[in-house]
């Protein structure tokens, strides 16, 4: 079917809206999986998207021959500055997820202000 559906309390509707922008903005260098539909049910988020098949390369990395993890690594490079090439949106002070969680009584303004960080 090439469908999965990732599904639990700690799943969250930003991370598949993350992975829809990802995939518009940077769909000829970042390979992400097609989001199909998010929605919430009974305090859970279930992202249904597509699909990819292959091993992770967490389980194939002591495999590898030193040639194919540079490789690899080359590769992860070009990815990160595909990312990093990203620019917010004028209108808006954060790109993700605040660190804090949404009771943490705090002065945004002051961090974005902060130089010590």
């Amino acid at each position: 079917m090439g469908l999965l559906v990732k599904y639990g309390t700690e799943v969250t509707i930003d991370e598949g809206q993350c992975l829809l922008f990802v995939r518009r903005a940077l769909s000829q260098t970042v390979r992400v999986p097609e989001v199909y539909k998010w929605c919430r049910d009974d305090g859970q988020v279930f992202i249904y998207m597509e699909l990819i098949n292959g091993v992770t390369l967490d389980k194939s990395w002591e495999k590898l021959i030193e040639d194919d993890r540079l490789a690899i690594c080359q590769q992860l490079r070009h990815v990160i500055d595909a990312w990093r090439s990203l620019k917010r949106d004028s209108t808006s002070a954060f790109i993700g997820k605040s660190m804090f969680p949404p009771t943490a009584k705090r002065d945004f303004t002051s961090i974005l202000h902060d130089t010590s960080r």
